[in-house]
């Protein structure tokens, strides 16, 4: 089965499980802690880390503030040794609940960490030009030289310090001639 295929049926088993939508907020903090540390993902996609290590890392991380609802479903996905595919998992989960509130997602790659204040910002200000919630999935581009882009959709939202160069260098040579 395709990795993808696995996560989203996994993904929906949530989504019936926690009706209430308490399990979003720490969905959202375990996925982040896979975006801020590439050594955390690398590790829960090795297949020869145990799963039950795997989840009592997650219960360490929390401090055992953990819901019963997500404890439960770390625990199935642990005890079927899906760990692997947790991260792809809580993804797909987070854009399941999206699509049913009319959320729009979009990307934001940046050449450096932005605070979640000023990732909340950007989202605001999405949220006001596409008349609906907008959310964003920070990735971190080291071959970025500044700046940051922002797909939404089929929208390019470019303020890469690549494209003010380029677009400086098109000002200058048609100005030269």
């Amino acid at each position: 089965m395709e990795n993808r295929e696995l996560a989203v049926r996994y993904a929906k088993a949530l989504v019936r499980a926690d009706a209430s939508g308490q399990v979003d907020s720490e969905a959202k903090q375990l996925l982040a802690c896979f975006h801020h540390s590439h050594h955390l993902l690398v590790l829960f996609q090795d297949i020869m880390v145990p799963s039950q290590s795997k989840l009592t890392a997650i219960r360490r991380a929390f401090q055992e503030q953990i819901s019963e609802t997500f404890l439960r479903f770390l625990t199935l996905v642990s005890t079927k040794n899906r760990m692997d595919h947790l991260p792809l998992i809580l993804k797909e989960f987070l854009d399941l609940r999206e699509l049913g509130r009319g959320t729009v997602k979009g990307v934001l790659r940046m050449a450096t960490q932005l605070s979640p204040e000023e990732i909340q910002s950007l989202e605001g200000t999405l949220s006001k030009k596409f008349a609906r919630p907008c959310t964003l999935d920070p990735i971190l581009d080291e071959h970025m030289i500044g700046g940051f882009t922002i797909r939404v959709e089929d929208t390019l939202f470019d303020s890469s310090v690549r494209t003010q160069l380029d677009t400086l260098r098109t000002r200058f040579l048609n100005l030269v001639g």
